[in-house]
């Protein structure tokens, strides 16, 4: 009985939708039957509720109101649809019960297709936003390291500042000690400029009577000077005539000061004679011979000729040796600079340049421009090194950064941080030799000049001439490895230290 008030119900509704349709057009059961494609027969028993339409039949239907201008809206659908499946539910055939459990099935497919695509459609976006969220992880990440980096960059000017604040405290106390320092300075002044007119008085007075000491002292040496000669004449009976007219050698008396005659032409130092003076009346006059000049001794020009040769040699010798240290010290200071760099199979060469990495672990300095600049480094190999530079790379190597330090045979050359780099050039032992010979050269050279007679323009060229041939066969000698270039070298710098030795004594 509830199967058949479920299909009469289904059959009802759909049986008056097509009669308002039929009024409204005036369409016939005939004419459905033949556009849904059933029997008139079957049309009338769906639409008395005798069978249950399927569901094909009632879209057809659907469609055969909407083409007529009766079409239903979705709530009416919706109805008649429900109204189908509560009849194939409620019928009692086995026919009707298999279909709803198909159409049943069917639904229960798609809502399950549906409800699996929303569950993918889930599972993407949550692996997206999962994506999304690590992404955003890895960001956060970034910026806490970036974050701790800037803080302890941070910590490290706080801390710099404050040791610059220290410093501050501690110029600013110097510079207030200084100040006292100066007023008490300043105070002491007048006094030390009153002592100081004092002793210019006192030395004034000094010299005044040293003055006269000194006249008193030459005029007792002239005296002292007459009578020598007095005592040589009574001692030397066999001088020469007395009668010839020689001045009188007679010391001058205070009032009686003359100026002393200039000596003549070609007479040597000593042979001058004492000053003249007229002998007074009532005095007799003795009259004295002049001493005859000293012998010279044979032999004394070549002696004298040997020596100044010999200086000449050992002064040209000690400035050509002294200037080739020094070429070959500049020649290996700035070898780096000419040098390529290592390759990576080549990193411990000699006649390479090697570039290594080094962390800076400390930094000292003080905040004036004379200060030192002191970096303490971290090299490839772990070691600590300490160097002076200079104050840009101080300012670019900040603790814990990378600063690169280019290395040569072992030694560091130079050390780069930023823009800025210090070269280290070493002081090595040639520099001092180089200096003392060359010193020596110029001393040995200055005592063959005091005591040569060779003209000036004669000695400027043959030091010239000698500097040059030692100074290039040098370069030759340095730049030759070994075998017979340093021979062939050697051989040319004593063939012309013996030229100059032989130029040297026939001069």
């Amino acid at each position: 009985m509830a199967a058949e008030d479920g299909a009469r119900r289904y059959g009802r509704a759909m049986n008056e939708a097509f009669k308002a349709c039929a009024a409204a057009t005036g369409v016939t059961q005939k004419q459905l039957a033949t556009e849904v494609h059933s029997s008139e027969a079957g049309v009338s028993r769906y639409l008395n509720g005798l069978r249950i339409a399927p569901a094909d039949f009632l879209d057809s239907f659907f469609r055969f109101l909407e083409t007529h201008g009766c079409g239903l809206d979705d709530d009416a659908r919706r109805e008649l649809h429900d109204l189908r499946r509560e009849a194939l539910r409620t019928s009692t055939a086995d026919a009707n019960r298999i279909a709803y459990l198909e159409e049943l099935t069917c639904g229960l497919q798609v809502r399950i297709d549906e409800l699996l695509q929303m569950l993918q459609d889930e599972r993407d976006q949550h692996a997206h936003r999962l994506q999304q969220g690590s992404e955003e992880a890895d960001r956060l990440l970034r910026l806490l390291a970036d974050a701790t980096g800037e803080r302890d960059l941070l910590e490290r000017r706080v801390e710099e500042l404050r040791r610059a604040a220290q410093d501050t405290d501690l110029l600013a106390r110097q510079l207030a000690e200084a100040g006292e320092e100066r007023l008490r300075l300043e105070a002491g002044l007048g006094e030390k400029e009153r002592q100081l007119q004092h002793a210019t008085d006192y030395i004034r007075t000094i010299e005044a009577d040293w003055e006269r000491v000194s006249a008193q002292a030459t005029a007792l040496a002239r005296e002292l000077q007459v009578v020598r000669a007095q005592v040589e004449h009574l001692m030397n009976p066999a001088a020469p005539d007395t009668a010839q007219a020689v001045p009188a050698l007679v010391a001058p008396g205070p009032q009686e000061r003359t100026s002393q005659p200039a000596p003549a032409p070609g007479s040597t130092p000593g042979s001058a004679p004492a000053p003249l003076r007229t002998v007074p009346a009532g005095r007799a006059a003795t009259r004295l011979p002049l001493a005859p000049p000293p012998p010279v001794r044979p032999g004394a020009g070549s002696s004298l000729g040997r020596t100044r040769a010999l200086l000449l040699v050992i002064g040209l010798f000690l400035l050509g040796l002294g200037i080739t240290f020094a070429v070959v010290q500049h020649q290996d200071a700035v070898a780096d600079l000419r040098a390529p760099t290592c390759a990576a199979a080549d990193a411990d060469g000699d006649d390479c340049v090697t570039v290594e990495d080094a962390r800076v672990q400390d930094r000292t300095g003080a905040r004036d421009e004379s200060a030192v600049y002191q970096l303490t480094v971290v090299r490839a190999s772990g070691r600590l090194a300490a160097y002076a530079v200079d104050k840009s790379v101080y300012d670019n190597a900040l603790q814990g950064t990378t600063v690169g330090l280019k290395v040569w045979k072992g030694r560091v050359v130079e050390i780069r941080a930023g823009g800025s780099s210090t070269r280290f050039d070493p002081i090595r032992w040639t520099t001092l030799w180089s200096l003392l010979l060359v010193w020596g050269g110029a001393v040995s050279l200055a005592c063959a000049r005091l005591l040569s007679r060779v003209s000036r323009t004669r000695t400027v060229i043959l030091a010239a001439a000698f500097l040059v041939w030692t100074e290039s066969l040098g370069e030759v000698a340095v730049d030759a490895a070994s075998g017979w270039s340093a021979v062939l070298a050697t051989a040319f710098w004593l063939i012309a230290l013996a030229l100059t030795m032989w130029a040297c004594m026939t001069w």
